[in-house]
C-alpha cells in the first residue's frame, strides 16, 4: 500500500505501475475536492477477503487494478473509482461473519 505517490510504486506490479489515480476527486457528500490518502492494489484486498473470510472478491475489482481511498474536509472517506462495489453475495457472507 502506499499513501498518494509515496515510495512503494516501482515494487508494484507493471499493470498496477500503469494505472494512474486522481490525487483528488469530488466528495459525494459535499461536492469538494477531496485528496487521495491511501493507494492499495486490488490484489491484496482479493487476496486479504480470501485468506480472511474465504471469499473469491475477483470480480468486484474487474479491470480496477488500483483502489484509491479518499477524504473528504467532513472526515468521511471513501474510494475510488467509484464503479467498485460488492455484490449481493459479498453483503449475504459478511452478514455471516458479522453475526
Amino acid at each position: 500500500m502506499q499513501r498518494g505517490d509515496e515510495a512503494g510504486f516501482a515494487a508494484l506490479p507493471t499493470e498496477e505501475r500503469s494505472v494512474q489515480l486522481p490525487q483528488s476527486v469530488r466528495s459525494a457528500l459535499t461536492g469538494r475536492e477531496s485528496p487521495l490518502i491511501l493507494t492499495i492494489p486490488s490484489r491484496r484486498l482479493v487476496d486479504g477477503y480470501q485468506q480472511r473470510y474465504g471469499y473469491d472478491a475477483a470480480h468486484c475489482f474487474k479491470d480496477v487494478p488500483l483502489v484509491g481511498l479518499h477524504r473528504c474536509d467532513t472526515g468521511f472517506r471513501f474510494y475510488y473509482p467509484f464503479s467498485v462495489a460488492g455484490d449481493e453475495s459479498l453483503y449475504r457472507r459478511h452478514q455471516v461473519w458479522t453475526s
